[in-house]
């Protein structure tokens, strides 16, 4: 049995699908925590404002598994 595995780290993303929630829709847990800091969820709700949603983009990624056998006639 063999295993190939991809490791990265040290990379960041920025989450555009969260932004653009936390922008439009407002609705969001972010935005309606009532235990959140006012001061950053006011930066959420600010236009241009990105640095809370870029998000560690470490991965682990398993390439290829296999499996060998012989038969023995």
């Amino acid at each position: 049995m063999a295993v190939l595995t991809d490791y990265k780290m040290g990379y960041y993303m920025w989450n555009a699908l969260q932004y653009v929630r936390n922008r439009t829709d407002q609705n969001t847990f972010e935005i309606n925590n009532p235990d959140a800091d006012p001061l950053d969820v006011a930066a959420r709700k600010t236009l241009n404002y990105t640095l809370p949603y870029i998000q560690k983009a470490d991965f682990v990624k398993l390439r290829e598994v296999s499996v060998s056998y012989s038969l023995l006639l």
